[in-house]
Parts: C-alpha cells; sequence; structure tokens
C-alpha cells in the first residue's frame, strides 16, 4: 500500500508508563454516518487562506441526529486503490487503557462526502500501518 497525502491534524499522545508499543486501537464506530462537511471545507477554506483556523471536529450521526463528536486524527489517500480516509478519535480510552481510534471512507467530490466506514481486513491493515507509521516510530 502507497499512501499519498497523509496529513496529521491531532497529535494523539501516549500514557508517560507506555514506552513501547501501540497506545491505540481500533474500533468499529456505534454510528449509521459521519459530518464532514465542516471539517472538510475548513480544510479548503484554511489551504485557500493560508490559515491555521481549522475545524477538527467531526459528528457522529445516528437516526439523523448527532450523537457525538470526534477529533479528526489524521487523513490518507491509498494509491493502490484511489480512496480517501479519516481516521478519528473520541478520545476514550479502551479497558486496556489504549486510545480507541475509529476510520472512515469519504470522498470530497461527492455530494455526501461520507461514503462508508471500513469493511475488509485489508483496509483495516492498511489504516494500522498508517497509523504506526506516523505515531509510533520515533522522529
Amino acid at each position: 500500500m502507497e499512501a499519498i497525502d497523509v496529513k496529521v491534524y491531532y497529535e494523539i499522545k501516549k500514557a508517560q508508563s507506555q514506552t513501547i508499543g501501540r497506545f491505540y486501537n481500533f474500533y468499529n464506530d456505534s454510528s449509521d454516518k459521519l459530518e464532514l462537511s465542516k471539517f472538510l471545507n475548513s480544510i479548503i477554506d484554511s489551504e485557500e487562506e493560508n490559515s491555521n483556523d481549522l475545524e477538527n471536529v467531526i459528528e457522529g450521526i445516528i437516526n439523523g441526529e448527532v450523537v457525538k463528536e470526534y477529533n479528526v486524527v489524521l487523513t490518507f489517500k491509498n494509491a493502490s486503490n484511489n480512496k480517501n480516509y479519516i481516521v478519528y478519535t473520541d478520545n476514550q480510552k479502551d479497558q486496556n487503557g489504549n486510545i480507541v481510534i475509529y476510520s472512515a471512507i469519504y470522498d470530497t467530490e461527492a455530494p455526501e462526502p461520507f461514503i462508508g466506514f471500513l469493511m475488509t481486513n485489508e483496509e483495516w491493515m492498511d489504516v494500522c500501518s498508517i497509523m504506526d507509521a506516523v505515531f509510533l516510530y520515533e522522529k
């Protein structure tokens, strides 16, 4: 997999006690869909205006109602399948103390940018590889 246009929007920090290994785990989102338009529009606006005013929040929707807000961690495009991925968190921790991470597919050209949640192990492995490359390897 070749990732292009990897952009980090939210720096997640591992706990002081975690020195080695992954400090996050991936989960399936319980939302029906995501509202991404504010975030995607703010990216366009900040690029056009050379501004740092970025709306780093997306919303989870169930039955047409906003039920949760998430911080966008990163976005990237998978050159192998030509899909855009968004990785996000609600800043909760799981039973092991790891940060809960979610991911979805989006299309900036579609009238409704949210395409769906990840469905295959291959997609999850690709997202996991990007997260590991960004957050686990010392710079």
